[in-house]
This record gives C-alpha cells, structure tokens and sequence, in this order.
C-alpha cells in the first residue's frame, strides 16, 4: 500500500526558483534533488538521463549549466547516500506499509521475499516465524539502482516557529489576563509545602501584586534593553568566578569541595537574603 507525503510547513524538502519548473526539490537532509512526478531521489549529474528515459513525453527544457550551479551553492551529493534506518521520515519520497524487517540484520523486505532473504543471508541462524514479525513503514530513495528498503518514523505532527510564537503570544495573554490580588485571608497549613515552610515564600510575596510576580518570572524579550545587561552580567559573574579558581589557594578550593561534616555552614532562610539588598 502506497501513501502520499504532504509537503508540511515543516517539510525538509526545500523548494528552488531554477528547481521548480522541473517539478524537482532539494531534499535537505539527503542533500539531493527529488523529482515531484516519480517521487524518487536524483543526483544533480543525473537529472538529465533521469528526464530522457522516465520523463521525455514532458518536453521540459533542462538547463544543466544551471543545476549544476544549484548543486555546488548547496553543496549537494555527488554519490547517492546509503541510509539505515530506522530514521525519520525523508519529505519526497513515498512511504509504504506492510513490509517486515529482518530481525537478524534490520533489512525491510515484503511478507514474501522475507524467508527467502532469511535463507540466503542468513542460513546458520535459526528461521523465525515470518508472519508473526511487526509490520514497519518504510521509504526507498528510488526504484532504480537504489531500490533497497529502509525503515522510517513518520514524527508527530511538529508546529513551525511561526505557530510557536502565536501559542507564546497566547500564554503570554492569559498570562497578563490573570486575576491579580488575589490571597486567602487565612492559609492552611496543610496547604504550604514543606519548601514553603522552610523558605517562608509565601509570607514574603503576599505584599506584592500578582502581575508584579507574574512580570518578575516572566521570560524577558529580546528587545527589552535590560536582557543585554543582564546577559552581561550573568557572563561576568561566571567568568570572575572562573577567574578566582587559579588565584585561590588550594587548602581553600579543597575544603570548599569537601562535605560540611561538622555542620558548621549557616543556612539563611529566604527573607534573610532580601534583607541584605534592603
């Protein structure tokens, strides 16, 4: 059985102004040209032979000078790639079903020519029963010289950035639409976590509007001015605290890296930190 591929928004098939009018795409994770009418896999030196002998009725004009310079901007194959599956669906080439893969050697083979593949490649190991193995999908990169088989996983259905950044908006809504002000007039204990308890969180925020705290963990953009200045001064907290390794005495460096056996580190609760930027 036989199923089409839809070229998603995702798609690693690439489309090409000079490639088009061919009804040929670059397939980026290959690295060469797939031709829309057969669904098969070409390297830019065989376009032509591939349109004299599959295509001619067509009458396209091929432009060889220019599919070569096509191949060369993006570095396309110039030997056909061998793939190994299982991998990820390739965008282009067809996707069948209904096929078995050797358990011996991760060959795909239809339900029929398993037992004799098994028999001829495989003759010391003991057969297993054919018709119970799973069913894989699978692609090839043609029908030609490079027929063979693959396994392949077709992924779940993947957003692009452009869909991303619309369900951040979203978030970002909701997030700005919130009921703010809202804190219980009496807490249960039974409803602060243990972290809770110990940090005293939950006394120390309740002063503080709830669209303050929400703009306060929020992610920061990347106009807003101050992400640079924070950027440079995370950096610069990391590289003086890379810089002091070698200017701290090795006594020093092993008792910060041994075990506080003896209990004698001081534990400040959250509020105690505040108090020190007060």
């Amino acid at each position: 059985m036989l199923i089409h591929i839809n070229k998603g928004p995702c798609s690693d098939l690439l489309p090409h102004p000079h490639l088009q009018p061919l009804g040929l795409s670059i397939q980026s994770r290959l690295r060469v040209l797939i031709c829309s009418s057969c669904q098969s896999a070409l390297l830019p030196q065989s376009v032509a032979r591939h349109f004299s002998e599959k295509h001619n009725d067509i009458g396209v004009h091929l432009n060889e000078e220019q599919i070569a310079t096509v191949a060369t901007q993006w570095q396309l194959a110039t030997v056909m790639p061998v793939v190994k599956g299982p991998v990820v669906q390739f965008s282009g080439l067809p996707l069948v079903e209904g096929y078995v893969k050797c358990p011996t050697c991760g060959g795909v083979f239809s339900k029929t020519t398993m037992p004799s593949h098994h028999s001829s490649k495989h003759a010391g190991i003991p057969a297993p029963k054919f018709r119970t193995l799973p069913a894989v999908l699978a692609q090839q990169l043609n029908k030609g010289q490079h027929k063979t088989l693959f396994e392949v996983i077709v992924p779940s259905t993947i957003l692009e950035p452009a869909a991303f950044n619309t369900v951040i908006e979203h978030l970002r809504t909701s997030r700005d639409n919130m009921v703010p002000e809202y804190f219980p007039k009496e807490l249960d204990a039974r409803a602060l976590t243990p972290w809770m308890q110990y940090t005293g969180w939950h006394s120390h925020v309740q002063p503080f509007q709830t669209t303050e705290l929400i703009a306060l963990v929020g992610m920061p953009r990347k106009d807003e001015a101050s992400l640079g200045k924070l950027a440079a001064a995370v950096t610069a907290i990391y590289d003086t605290g890379y810089e002091l390794i070698d200017k701290t005495n090795i006594i020093v460096l092993q008792k910060l890296k041994t075990d506080d056996l003896e209990e004698k580190c001081v534990i400040h609760q959250f509020p105690e930190y505040c108090n020190v930027f007060d």
